[in-house]
């Protein structure tokens, strides 16, 4: 699927001269979410393999300031690889995501939140822009 959208706010203005983007939220990745402490029951993934590129624009008088390192996640859950570049006048950011087809006993259960949180993070890295 090719998308293109236009979003006149996309992003955060910290100290009037900073501006704060999430690229990897517009990419896909969240079907799992695990918010409870405990669990019950065994956990099924069905495998699937995403690759998401998502390029923002960089509004005309700011420049890249800080942008996350590229991240590497694995797990017996999955895997996630993430990259964050600057391209012209581009963000770009590249990610893969493997999920893998398991059944995860309860006792995993702390694992694989931990594994999905680092993803949810990885995934929400924050660009930093600055105005010039």
């Amino acid at each position: 699927m090719h998308l293109d959208l236009t979003a006149d706010h996309f992003g955060q203005m910290m100290q009037n001269r900073l501006l704060v983007v999430r690229p990897g939220i517009l990419s896909s990745g969240g079907e799992y979410i695990f918010t409870s402490k405990q669990r019950n029951s065994p956990i099924e993934f069905d495998s699937s393999v995403r690759q998401d590129l998502v390029r923002i624009k960089i509004p005309a008088g700011f420049k890249a300031d800080e942008v996350p390192a590229a991240a590497k996640i694995e797990s017996p859950y999955g895997t996630i690889e993430a990259h964050w570049t600057v391209q012209g006048d581009e963000i770009v950011f590249d990610q893969t995501l493997e999920i893998r087809n398991t059944i995860a006993p309860v006792s995993e259960y702390a694992s694989i939140r931990d594994f999905f949180d680092k993803l949810s993070g990885a995934m929400s890295a924050p660009v930093v822009l600055v105005k010039q």
